[in-house]
Order: C-alpha cells, then sequence, then structure tokens
C-alpha cells in the first residue's frame, strides 16, 4: 500500500517553510484522522545544500518522491486543491479557510486571514508548477 493511500481526506494545510537551499517548499499537513504528512518540492539551487534522498524538482510525500504524473502525484494535487489552511493563532473561532476562498479574498479583515492567504497562494504557486510543462522540465534536466 502506498502512502497516499493512508491519506483521509480533507488535508490541512497547518505551515509551509522555504529552506536556505535556493528554492525548496514544503507544508506540514494533517488529515482527518489528525495524521500528519510532510509535502515537500525540493530545488537545491546552492549545490552545498543538496540532499541525495530528495529529487530536485520532485513533488515529495514525507521524503519519498513521488512518480512524475503518476496516479499517486495526481491524488495529491487533487488533495491540496481541495485542502483547507488553519492557522493555530488569534481568533480561534475561525482558524481554518477553504483554500479556494482564500484565493479570491480581495479583502482581508485581521492578519489572521493574511496569514492564510499567502499560504494558499504559496500552495498554489506549488500546484500550478508541477501541473505545469515546466515541472517535467526541470525533471529531464535533473535525470541528465
Amino acid at each position: 500500500m502506498s502512502e497516499i493511500e493512508n491519506i483521509k481526506p480533507p488535508l490541512i494545510i497547518t505551515n509551509a517553510w522555504f529552506a536556505g537551499d535556493g528554492g525548496s517548499i514544503g507544508f506540514e499537513t494533517q488529515d482527518s484522522n489528525s495524521d500528519k504528512y510532510r509535502i515537500n518540492l525540493p530545488q537545491y539551487l546552492i549545490k552545498e545544500n543538496f540532499v541525495a534522498e530528495r529529487i530536485p524538482g520532485r513533488l515529495h510525500l514525507n521524503d519519498h518522491a513521488l512518480g512524475l504524473r503518476s496516479e499517486e502525484e495526481s491524488t495529491l494535487i487533487r488533495y491540496l486543491e481541495e485542502s483547507r489552511i488553519r492557522i493555530e493563532y488569534e481568533n480561534p473561532d475561525k482558524t481554518s479557510f477553504p483554500v479556494k476562498d482564500l484565493i479570491e479574498l480581495t479583502e482581508t479583515s485581521s492578519k489572521l486571514e493574511d496569514r492564510a492567504k499567502d499560504l494558499a497562494n504559496t500552495l498554489y504557486n506549488v500546484i500550478n508548477f508541477v501541473q505545469s510543462d515546466d515541472y517535467i522540465a526541470v525533471a529531464q534536466q535533473i535525470k541528465n
């Protein structure tokens, strides 16, 4: 059984991080069973920070590279598109936002919503990249 089959949607995005390696992005998530998952897209533009286990330009789930245009990758992208973002501070009554609602939010009423919208935009940038032809081009460059 692949790890993606263990995920019980919806995914909740609880945090995002940016590495000092030249472009890697990651997300801390949990599913409806509160099981935690790490999703990341390593970039490694700085050679000194390269980690061989993480393939640059490929989507990873808990440090496992997913196959390019694989069923696992498609499923994870769908889970990310349908995910929610939870910010765990400020107003405890409003800490979870649907990602799609945040992308369309034009005026925010709090710093909490600003943080959630920034996280949603970062998530959508990763989703758009993984679905693009550039993603395949990067993967082919890494193979060569």
